[in-house]
């Protein structure tokens, strides 16, 4: 293979499927058939330079976790270990004041030694747990709702999962990394991380 791809698969040895793919001087070829992807998966619409491979998600979904990598000239540079978080409320519609809400953390899959931490507008832990292949979630029930409850600041610590941002970043450092090593010569470079959550409203 001449050129880049990044690649994607949902889970750690299932196989991985080419998402992206781009010769030098030609523009980035998406190919989500398959995926779940759909028209999130998008290009700067530049031609690629050999440098720079630039592909975003827009916007991130909880289905999108899995890992992907990046090949350069057929070596493989990086890969990410992205870790999606979602919150639901139950009831998910209006709530009466009075009532009590359950709200739920989840991760995609879990890395490591992670933990996730409920955390009030106090700053109070009000919630933690170490989390397991198993146990990936996190509940907290407000009782009795009152107006105001809804003010919480949602924090997820993830310990020793690392972090990661969107690919935007990474592929920031994809740049960078490329930009800087000597002509001809590729390095492989193994980068695992975890999702800083999206805000939640």
């Amino acid at each position: 293979m001449s050129g880049a791809e990044w690649t994607w698969s949902p889970r750690h040895l299932q196989p991985l499927k080419v998402i992206a793919s781009a010769a030098r001087s030609q523009p980035t070829i998406i190919n989500v058939k398959g995926t779940n992807f759909g028209n999130r998966l998008v290009t700067s619409g530049k031609l690629y330079d050999g440098k720079d491979f630039n592909v975003r998600i827009v916007p991130v979904v909880f289905q999108d976790a899995g890992v992907y990598a990046c090949y350069l000239e057929s070596h493989l540079f990086l890969t990410i270990d992205l870790i999606t978080v979602k919150v639901t409320a139950e009831p998910s519609d209006a709530v009466t004041e009075g009532d009590n809400v359950t709200l739920t953390c989840s991760v995609s899959h879990v890395i490591g030694s992670m933990r996730l931490v409920w955390i009030n507008g106090d700053g109070k832990r009000v919630g933690e747990k170490a989390l397991t292949v198993e146990e990936k979630s996190l509940s907290l029930v407000i009782q009795k709702a009152e107006r105001g409850n809804y003010t919480f600041i949602i924090r997820f610590v993830v310990i020793i999962g690392g972090l990661a941002l969107l690919l935007v970043i990474v592929l920031a450092v994809v740049w960078y990394q490329r930009r800087h090593k000597p002509t001809g010569k590729v390095h492989e470079d193994i980068l695992n991380a975890a999702q800083i959550p999206p805000n939640y409203q």
